[in-house]
């Protein structure tokens, strides 16, 4: 993710698809680090965006672990939206400011920065 051209402040995710869930919604699950460490949604009444140092593929394997590290993936011309599978409703995002860490909101498109741009690096 980051933006499109590779410039400073993009950073490269790993990506898996979660096997559990439906194909046609785009399910996936997303680490930094190579893999070896991944986001999700902390179990709280409302979403708290976390990093897990737990392997992608560990968690792409456990029906029951990998609903909190997935993302519906919804593509928007060429930018993509992602939906947190745990917590319907809340969307990844970035601040209008600089230097802000990634969070969650549930105002698609309003206050933060819901379009991402996400190209595969072969």
């Amino acid at each position: 993710m980051g933006d499109p051209q590779g410039a400073p402040g993009a950073d490269t995710i790993s990506v898996v698809r979660n096997q559990f869930l439906e194909e046609e919604n785009y399910p996936i699950i997303m680490g930094i680090k190579g893999g070896k460490c991944c986001l999700l949604c902390g179990m709280a009444s409302e979403p708290q965006l976390q990093l897990e140092d737990k392997e992608i593929a560990t968690i792409s394997r456990s029906q029951s672990n990998a609903l909190r590290f997935t993302f519906f993936n919804t593509p928007q011309g060429k930018t993509h939206h992602f939906l947190s599978a745990s917590y319907p409703g809340w969307f990844l995002c970035t601040s209008q400011k600089s230097n802000n860490l990634l969070s969650l909101t549930n105002q698609l498109g309003q206050v933060n920065n819901t379009d991402f741009y996400f190209n595969r690096k072969n």
